[in-house]
């Protein structure tokens, strides 16, 4: 009886890593730690594995593709980014595959421990998505608001030119572009000022700084340029998880503080809070993202466009598709945002 071939997913299956990884292994990809490195390569040598010198020739060529990583898809805002994405790669004869990143775990906002755990599940899962990517021999990443650490990315860099959307990162031979917060902070407090607030509030997720930094940022920001105009803020926890009841008791406290109107972290979140309250409740409420349903006439929520398209530009031409891994332009692009004012 013939004794079948060791194949990748067996390797995968001894070492305990995924099939993409043994791939990027075999490969000679340098985007592997030496860790995860040195357990595949134990398995190789326990199996007797060999790849197929055809098929490493064939994975080697050229395939006009960029694998994108997005956190999670029910938030329309990643939605519009990715479709940015797909139509600045299709301009220059390329495409785009999507991964999501770390899903689930956008939804545990519990804080401390359950935070901190969120987090690193958000990373793992992100970096085998990344992995998986670079295994089906992606041209080149873009990662939208990565919990990876720098040296996460400069690894990943050293397989394929990366680029990150949302924030600004140090890893070596990765560009990145986001919005210019201070400058959203900024026009969100203008227009609640506008609209002739006198005593404001932000509302946003309560994670730690490390599990969720795009809110902690965000909040920081608005409390910075309150600050600057002389206006009182108060800040409170608001989220997906946040119950109807919750948020009308934190809206009662709110008004009863003085507060009369309000920034919230971004549209979901803003329109979720217009769908349970009377608009009367406060003379000002702004989101932020501009996602579509922002738009309806009968939402008509006035919101900081992050313009995901210029987002979506910049990205690829960080990349600079035809450099060598490691070589995407450096840097960090600040995207200034745009005030969209409708009846809120």
């Amino acid at each position: 009886m013939t004794r079948s071939r060791p194949t990748q997913l067996d390797v995968a299956r001894r070492a305990g890593v995924s099939r993409a990884l043994v791939s990027l292994v075999v490969r000679g990809s340098d985007s592997v730690s030496p860790e995860r490195r040195e357990a595949v390569q134990q398995a190789i040598d326990e199996l007797g594995y060999r790849p197929q010198v055809t098929a490493a020739h064939l994975a080697s060529r050229r395939t006009d593709t960029i694998g994108v990583v997005v956190p999670d898809l029910r938030n329309p805002f990643y939605g519009e980014l990715a479709e940015a994405l797909r139509e600045a790669a299709a301009a220059t004869g390329r495409r785009v595959l999507i991964a999501l990143g770390f899903g689930d775990a956008l939804s545990d906002r519990r804080g401390g421990a359950g935070a901190e755990a969120a987090f690193a599940r958000g990373a793992a899962a992100e970096q085998d998505a990344a992995e998986a990517f670079l295994a089906g021999r992606a041209d080149a990443l873009v990662l939208v608001s990565p919990r990876s650490s720098d040296a996460e990315l400069a690894r990943l860099a050293r397989g394929a030119p990366v680029a990150v959307i949302g924030h600004e990162v140090s890893a070596a031979g990765v560009g990145s572009v986001s919005t210019d917060e201070a400058a959203g902070a900024e026009l969100a407090v203008g227009h609640l000022l506008e609209r002739g607030g006198t005593h404001l509030a932000h509302l946003g997720p309560a994670g730690s700084p490390s599990a969720d930094s795009a809110a902690a940022v965000r909040r920081e920001e608005f409390l910075a340029s309150a600050a600057r105009h002389g206006v009182p803020v108060r800040t409170a926890a608001l989220s997906e998880a946040t119950t109807p009841a919750q948020i009308e008791a934190m809206v009662a406290g709110l008004i009863a503080d003085g507060v009369d109107a309000v920034g919230v972290h971004n549209d979901r979140l803003a329109i979720g809070l217009l769908t349970l309250l009377a608009r009367d409740r406060f003379v000002g409420l702004v989101g932020y993202d501009d996602i579509p349903a922002a738009r309806e006439p009968i939402i008509g929520l006035s919101t900081i466009d992050q313009r995901p398209r210029e987002l979506a530009r910049h990205a690829l031409a960080l990349l600079e598709a035809d450099a060598d891994p490691g070589r995407a332009g450096s840097g960090h692009v600040r995207l200034a945002p745009r005030l969209r004012v409708r009846s809120t």
